[in-house]
């Protein structure tokens, strides 16, 4: 029988929703719950942050996340997704490289500070590509994107 560490919830038991039937057991947290909750409780609310890409140009200040790979280190406690973040600022290139610095910032406070959600919390945090200006093929001049790439170890909430 596996191993267990002592404060994570076993998923011996399927979880059932509110209505009582029974769901799909998730071993590990979803990932866009905790970022977007962890995001959208440290950014300013004149801030839009979403993982389901909704006009971002027209939208900003716009912060979109993709889970774009990963690995995991143990199927029931610890996951390494690749998280890939996109900031849009209107005005100046300081202005998304600013947002795209407290995305950074949030993230790795998030960790330090061992933020715990109804999702998980983080137990790692790697930057793996700092944040870069990118254009789009038809950007508006006055919309600025930047990218930043983190591994983000993911942990389940805690029992």
């Amino acid at each position: 029988m596996g191993h267990r560490s002592a404060g994570y919830a076993s998923c011996a038991t399927p979880p059932t929703s509110s209505k009582g039937a029974t769901s799909m057991a998730r071993l590990l947290p979803y990932v866009d719950g905790l970022v977007l909750f962890l995001l959208r409780a440290a950014l300013p609310t004149s801030v839009t942050v979403e993982s389901e890409l909704s006009e971002p140009l027209r939208r900003a200040p716009y912060v979109f996340i993709d889970v774009v790979g990963g690995d995991e280190l143990h199927a029931a406690q610890l996951g390494v997704p690749v998280v890939e973040v996109d900031c849009y600022a209107r005005g100046s290139k300081r202005a998304a490289a600013d947002l795209a610095e407290a995305v950074r910032a949030a993230l790795y406070t998030a960790w330090f500070e061992q933020t715990v959600t109804p999702f998980g919390h983080l137990a790692s945090f790697r930057t793996v590509s700092y944040p870069r200006a990118l254009r789009l093929t038809g950007q508006p001049a006055e919309i600025h994107r930047y990218t930043g790439t983190y591994a983000l170890g993911v942990r389940p909430p805690r029992a």
